[in-house]
């Protein structure tokens, strides 16, 4: 299944024109057989869940093509092996399996996602849970970590991820929501714990976002950084997408701007204060800047041909107008 519009049951109109709806990427819709991964080796560079969507979502990957192996970013995962230990099994999920289907997304440090949407997207919720690898090097330690809880299982060990939301291409570093993959910092022992199932983690703190950002901390440091294996699982990512439509006391706003395709400069008009974000078709940001009303010329002469995404955020309100447009020649 790809990102879900359940549209008879979670409309809700408003006297501003607005439509929410719930949108769900769970991956499935990649084609994955059972027991493989996606990793960027084929060059993809990253993939979008969905791909035919207004609102879509940009997961990058990083792969070393000199050394043979994925190096950052995210990979698409059906592994099912929750018993074999340390790094050769870097794709594989503690549950051996998605929350409702085989199709799961693995994240290593600083993962990031992008939004690529005409509308605002709100986080609403994740599911998470720990790697095979992580799992078992806390479990029980290896070569490069230690067992949590040490020896005799009382050192106050954790490992901890946060989630941060990017707003107009800036991290909000106050609000963000945090999430223990293992906590072994109870005065009680018995309660301590290492995550071994999907958990449902609730986002709507983040507010309205056009980026996530990952990152993981653990108890575990050395000379060299955290020794805990630095990945994590997720599944059926939601979001509450807020669109914008015409009523009868409000006239529609229209981002206008050309020329389209441009070529050297190109004029965009703004009724209002506000933010004005241009991105690429990677959803890699290219302009920003804070602006008053009127026409904004840009100068595009460097930019790469290809499609962009015009996004502009009025300063008195959360909603987001997009336009694409084309830079060629």
């Amino acid at each position: 299944m790809k990102w879900c519009i359940y549209l008879p049951l979670l409309v809700l109109f408003t006297t501003t024109g607005l439509l929410r709806a719930q949108m769900v990427a769970d991956f499935e819709s990649h084609g994955l057989g059972l027991d493989t991964f996606a990793n960027g080796a084929d060059s993809s560079r990253g993939f979008w869940e969905p791909s035919e969507q207004d609102s879509t979502l940009w997961f990058p990957t990083e792969y070393n093509f000199e050394y043979g192996y994925w190096s950052g970013g995210w990979a698409l995962s059906t592994m099912r092996d929750d018993t074999t230990r340390g790094y050769t099994n870097l794709y594989s999920a503690i549950t051996a399996g998605g929350v409702q289907s085989p199709t799961y997304a693995i994240g290593q440090q600083g993962s990031k996602i992008h939004v690529r949407s005409l509308h605002a997207l709100k986080p609403l919720s994740v599911y998470i849970t720990n790697t095979t690898y992580a799992y078992w090097s806390m479990k029980e330690g290896d070569q490069f970590a230690k067992k949590f809880g040490g020896d005799d299982g009382t050192d106050p060990d954790y490992f901890v991820l946060r989630i941060y939301g990017y707003k107009d291409g800036h991290k909000d570093t106050v609000h963000y929501v945090e999430f223990y993959l293992a906590d072994y910092r109870f005065d009680d022992s018995t309660k301590d714990y290492i995550v071994d199932s999907w958990t449902r983690v609730d986002l709507s703190p983040l507010g309205y976002v056009d980026s996530l950002e990952f990152v993981l901390s653990s108890s575990d440091v050395g000379p060299y950084g955290i020794n805990t294996p630095l990945f994590f699982a997720i599944d059926s990512l939601t979001f509450q997408v807020q669109s914008t439509y015409a009523s009868s006391v409000e006239k529609p706003f229209v981002l206008r701007s050309y020329p389209n395709p441009a070529t050297d400069q190109l004029q965009v008009e703004i009724p209002q204060a506000g933010t004005l974000i241009i991105v690429d078709a990677q959803g890699q940001r290219v302009w920003h800047k804070i602006v008053g009303p009127g026409t904004h010329r840009l100068s595009v002469h460097q930019w790469t041909n290809g499609m962009y995404t015009i996004r502009y955020r009025p300063q008195d309100g959360p909603h987001i107008y997009a336009k694409r447009i084309v830079k060629w020649r």
